[in-house]
């Protein structure tokens, strides 16, 4: 994540709203949920004390999701769990709402990532505050996954930086001294990185990148490589790799993604600087030694992660210009905090082109409103218009940054909340200890339900369909689902209205729709019904609204 962005990526004439170190809180108005499960009633959700997730108790049992979780269609699914939540118990209704409820949505998805179609959606994550057993960090992926409907994962290695062989292992960097090299991977913040990764995978999700970020070890060069460093640096890549695949305690932490470096055109403090022409045959180095061991076949490239999207273009022709290098790529990544217009069109590249990073700018230590949520899905939409096939945001929850000193920052989809306090930038000057990052709490921010309208209905494989509006007011893309449902995904930047949407293709019929406004969120609205491909929808105004076909 960049550091002095908000000099270098406002937009001429953006008012920079104002960032002191003031309350981090999540939304105001909860959703309450329809269709509780059986025996228990809707209610507000919240991450409780003791990292408990409390999907809307009753006094007979724990609601069940609208066909959250693990993915079941609305009439389809399980009811919620029965019964009173315990600390550290995460009981969100499994498979959606029992009978019938106001419609289906999809799961955190799954299956394979192909070139052309929908990747996923995801976060950044941030392993730094598991604590001394992840108990509130598990509760926090339980809601990412299944509630959200995170599917992809970048997560930061050694709290976002490269510098952990602080010393050479030994001369000769062809050889992996695990007399050194072990002590440094089985330290807390690699297990916490280890036992993040397992967490995710006992979710199902496996489609996570492995994400090196900040600068290198002092005697690699730290802030720009040294010359004569480049086999030491990918001698410790692959280290990290290695360690991970043949090493580790099992059950081994899953992954299939990897970027070596971050943000290498802006520079310290986010990563090291390297420059495309130096870059690409570093990273023929990295994919000739990883084609030498064959448990790290399955594992392909993202990069380079630069700061903005315009420089990932430069990348990009120099990275393609290398036949090897071209073969290992997942996709070209690129990071975003502003920028809600289509400037390159990347429908149908090859590799396809991911947005890694992105979320509103506003500083680093502010509440989150309405508004930055309305800012964060402009980003999106632009993305996606342009042809990027995955998106994910900065970040999972509200953490310190080693690269801004370690202070807290608050570009968390979810909330932190200590001992009743939300304003955390000022209680946590320091990063917290273990026993304090335990009894952190986390619930859903603006942004979070902004956000879920693409992620908890677009699912992997999902391809983009036209959209429109007869007065083309409105900010809508479409989607067909792997499952031949169709998704519609919109933003009224406007004044409440009635507008007429035409779909191409198939008739969808009856759509599901939910909406969300300022301090109102996640609302389930009257179905709509399509006739010839036209249907009249009532949208709020300032609001994010999705349709789901039945």
């Amino acid at each position: 994540m960049r550091s002095s962005f908000l000099g270098k990526l406002l937009p001429a004439g953006m008012v920079f709203l104002a960032a002191g170190c003031g309350s981090n809180e999540a939304a105001s108005s909860s959703p309450s949920h329809v269709a509780a499960g059986s025996g228990g009633s809707a209610g507000m959700d919240a991450v409780g004390v003791g990292g408990t997730t409390v999907a809307g108790a009753g006094s007979g049992g724990v609601a069940g999701r609208a066909g959250r979780g693990a993915g079941g269609r609305a009439g389809g699914g399980a009811a919620g769990k029965a019964g009173a939540a315990t600390a550290g118990d995460t009981n969100v209704g499994e498979a959606g709402a029992a009978g019938g409820g106001a419609g289906g949505r999809s799961g955190s998805g799954g299956g394979p990532i192909v070139a052309g179609k929908i990747a996923g959606f995801g976060v950044n994550g941030q392993p730094r505050n598991w604590g001394s057993d992840g108990t509130t960090v598990k509760a926090a992926l339980d809601l990412l996954v299944n509630d959200l409907g995170a599917n992809l994962f970048r997560v930061e290695i050694d709290r976002g930086e490269s510098d952990w062989e602080a010393k050479n292992d030994d001369a000769d960097p062809m050889n992996f001294a695990w007399d050194v090299y072990d002590p440094i991977f089985e330290s807390k913040d690699f297990t916490d990185l280890w036992d993040y990764i397992r967490y995710l995978n006992s979710l199902g999700v496996t489609d996570i990148e492995l994400a090196a970020h900040g600068l290198l070890p002092d005697w690699m060069g730290g802030g720009s490589l040294s010359s004569d460093k480049a086999d030491e640096f990918v001698e410790t890549m692959l280290a990290v790799l290695l360690y991970a695949r043949n090493r580790a305690p099992e059950p081994r932490p899953e992954f299939s993604l990897f970027s070596p470096w971050n943000e290498t055109n802006y520079g310290p403090p986010e990563g090291f600087s390297l420059q495309p022409r130096d870059g690409v045959p570093l990273l023929r180095k990295l994919v000739d030694r990883m084609s030498q061991f064959p448990e790290l076949d399955d594992i392909r490239i993202v990069t380079p992660e630069t700061a903005g999207e315009d420089d990932s273009v430069t990348w990009r022709g120099a990275l393609l210009g290398d036949a090897v290098v071209s073969k290992r790529l997942q996709a070209i990544g690129f990071h975003r905090y502003s920028g809600h217009q289509t400037g390159h069109d990347w429908h149908g590249v090859t590799p396809p082109q991911w947005m890694t990073e992105f979320n509103d700018v506003a500083g680093f230590c502010y509440t989150t409103s309405w508004d930055d949520g309305m800012q964060l899905a402009g980003n999106l939409f632009a993305a996606l218009e342009s042809g990027a096939e995955a998106a994910m945001v900065w970040s999972d929850y509200d953490a310190p940054h080693a690269h801004q000193s370690d202070e807290w920052q608050t570009f968390g989809l979810l909330a932190g909340s200590y001992q009743g306090s939300s304003d955390l930038c000022t209680k946590f000057m320091k990063p917290p200890s273990a026993s304090e990052l335990d009894a952190i709490t986390y619930a859903p921010k603006p942004t979070y339900y902004a956000a879920q309208h693409f992620f908890a209905y677009v699912e992997r494989g999902a391809d983009v369909v036209p959209v429109s509006d007869d007065q083309n007011q409105l900010r809508m893309l479409g989607f067909r689902n792997p499952d031949g449902t169709l998704a519609i995904v919109g933003q009224n930047e406007g004044f409440d209205g009635t507008w007429t949407v035409h779909v191409d293709g198939d008739d969808p019929g009856s759509m599901s729709m939910w909406i969300s406004k300022e301090n109102s969120y996640d609302k389930a609205a009257s179905s709509v019904t399509f006739k010839s491909g036209s249907a009249s929808v009532t949208v709020p105004g300032y609001s994010m609204f999705s349709l789901l076909s039945k």
